[in-house]
């Protein structure tokens, strides 16, 4: 009972304030510490595209739980989210920056950069994490896993999710 109960604490503390940055890669669990940005540009004479190496913990979190944010923002938000984040991204060359108005990021691509296998207290936390989230789902909150994200950006003070976000 007490590994448990050591579990739910670590996950409470890492899911009330923090971005998500454990995933499973090639079924091993993994802490990402970077990741790798392709943004295609609508309308490039050379099928363009904007590629950048980020260790932001919002767009990495982002990557790991697309689907459900990304299904629960509202309509439009997720490029909103998007742009808001990368503008303020430091990994992108100047060139691509000022293309802007060409993003396709409706679809941005993630893909694993840097990450390092996670030790098995981590993934006893993640998995415990994700066993609570799957719980809430089951009782009818079915947007757990967008309102945990909402709540880190809103404790992130270098987070760009813009604050008229309501907490469903």
């Amino acid at each position: 009972m007490k590994k448990n109960t050591d579990n739910w604490l670590n996950v409470q503390a890492d899911s009330n304030a923090s971005f998500n940055n454990i995933t499973i890669h090639n079924s091993k669990y993994v802490k990402v510490s970077s990741i790798k940005v392709t943004i295609s540009l609508h309308y490039s004479d050379d099928d363009g595209t904007c590629v950048f190496l980020t260790k932001n913990p919002q767009l990495i979190h982002m990557m790991i739980d697309r689907c459900e944010i990304e299904r629960n923002l509202p309509y439009g938000e997720w490029e909103k989210t998007v742009r808001s984040i990368l503008f303020k991204e430091k990994g992108i060359k100047n060139s691509d920056l000022d293309q802007f108005v060409s993003w396709n990021l409706a679809n941005p691509s993630f893909s694993l950069a840097k990450y390092r296998k996670c030790t098995k207290k981590e993934i006893d936390a993640f998995r415990f994490h994700r066993a609570d989230q799957r719980s809430e789902i089951l009782s009818g909150n079915d947007k757990v896993v967008y309102q945990q994200y909402i709540k880190a950006s809103y404790n992130d003070q270098d987070s760009s999710v813009p604050h008229n976000f309501v907490m469903p």
